[in-house]
């Protein structure tokens, strides 16, 4: 497993066609996470869902860098 993280600014995901939050509890639209995620389990999902490769800011220049493999993030995990 990799280290634990945490995303900011999440978006509640939608049931197709109807427009509504899939899980149940407050109406908030837009929520922070703790994600646990194992290497094979990421690099299946950008397999999968390209439009799942996580992003940040990078807040030396401010420049969006894309995740784009389990082993780049295992090394940012373990840079913080």
């Amino acid at each position: 497993m990799l280290p634990t993280f945490r995303v900011r600014d999440l978006r509640r995901p939608r049931s197709p066609g109807s427009g509504r939050p899939l899980m149940a509890g407050p109406q908030k639209s837009i929520y922070d996470g703790t994600v646990r995620i194992s290497a094979p389990e990421y690099d299946t999902t950008l397999s999968d869902h390209p439009e799942a490769t996580l992003q940040y800011v990078d807040e030396d220049d401010g420049d969006i860098i894309t995740v784009g493999s389990s082993s780049y993030l295992a090394m940012l995990s373990f840079n913080t």
